[in-house]
């Protein structure tokens, strides 16, 4: 992976991919063209024309996660947070922290998991990938 690589641009990357995994399993994946932003701001980790590769979540299946722009404003947190209820509204909601002004757990709650993956549906372990 090239998460920790400056420069990515360098690579003339075609595609880009945001996955989650839960201990391992593979929970979502979405594809789309490579963001020249990536390297930039927030606005990188929007996939551009995205494409649902998996999706296993019990709620809003096929809509791909996009970054908050909260996080701009909110010095707590550090990363990016990710929604995957309104992804073209990048100031609300979110699947990875409930609210930037009282950051709490909200791992998947955009998104359920199934029992087949896990006997919590939501505040769980989360691994969110670029």
């Amino acid at each position: 992976g090239w998460c920790n690589v400056d420069r990515k641009g360098r690579f003339n990357a075609e595609e880009m991919m945001i996955a989650a995994y839960h201990n391992n399993h593979l929970v979502y994946a979405y594809r789309g063209r490579y963001n020249r932003n990536i390297d930039h701001e927030w606005s990188g980790g929007i996939l551009l024309d995205p494409k649902v590769c998996v999706d296993h979540c019990k709620h809003h299946v096929g809509v791909p996660p996009a970054p908050s722009d909260d996080l701009a404003r909110d010095i707590r947190v550090l990363g990016i947070a990710f929604d995957k209820v309104s992804p073209s509204n990048y100031r609300f909601n979110s699947d990875t922290i409930c609210s930037f002004d009282n950051p709490r757990d909200c791992r998947w709650r955009d998104c359920y998991l199934p029992s087949s993956i896990s006997s919590n549906e939501h505040d769980t372990q989360m691994t969110l990938a670029i």
